[in-house]
């Protein structure tokens, strides 16, 4: 449990420096409270925790980058993907992030955006290990809750705290690209993307709260 704090606390440090230059401390903080509550539920002794984890680097990478011209911690990416991919599932998350941010910077970056995807590559079962996350749930057996979306929980009366607290920040989330006066493409396509994902799973909540926090 303490081994479990630790990392969650490190990857929160994390996104706190990679925004301390965007966003009002106020801000994150009130954004890192919300997160919180949100992925709380998925904070289990459980590999996904090292997601967290990295993603939270991978935030800090890019933000510097974007924001402070700190392109340095970009080239330490692909050292992180080979890890994660050989972690947790989650790894795609790596390389679609920085697919954002090329795309955000208009393809400035794409050599490190092919490298972090081709380490994907570096795992025992190669291309088939790389592509896992595609077809992972496909024949899963049988249902759980953590796979199934909110309006298929909401239609069986499961409606919890949880539940509630994502579609407060999903509508804060809105609100905030709505009343910016300048829409910034990776923070766009990444709360379009975590926010989909979320409704589509339960289990997804995990991630979305950790990029709501710095979005």
């Amino acid at each position: 449990i303490l081994f479990k704090m630790i990392i969650l606390l490190l990857a929160l440090g994390i996104l706190l420096l990679a925004v301390r230059n965007k966003l009002d401390y106020w801000v994150f903080l009130i954004s890192a409270l919300i997160g919180i509550m949100v992925w709380a539920e998925r904070t289990d002794v459980r590999p996904e925790i090292f997601s967290y984890l990295f993603l939270s680097c991978f935030i800090f990478a890019i933000f510097r980058a974007k924001y402070d011209n700190q392109t340095k911690w970009l080239y330490f990416l692909p050292i992180i993907q080979i890890f994660w991919t050989n972690m947790h599932i989650y790894f795609a998350l790596g390389p679609i992030l920085l697919l954002f941010f090329i795309l955000d910077q208009k393809f400035k970056y794409w050599k490190i955006f092919l490298t972090t995807s081709a380490v994907t590559l570096l795992n025992p079962n190669f291309l088939n290990g790389a592509l896992y996350p595609l077809g992972v749930l496909k024949n899963y057996g049988y249902s759980i809750v953590e796979n199934q979306n909110i309006l298929f929980l909401s239609d069986y009366g499961i409606s919890t705290g949880r539940i509630q607290l994502f579609q407060l920040s999903l509508a804060l989330l809105i609100l905030g690209f709505i009343i910016r006066k300048r829409i910034a493409v990776f923070e766009l396509l990444s709360g379009i993307f975590f926010s989909v994902m979320a409704l589509k799973m339960l289990r997804n909540f995990g991630p979305y709260g950790m990029v709501f926090t710095p979005l």
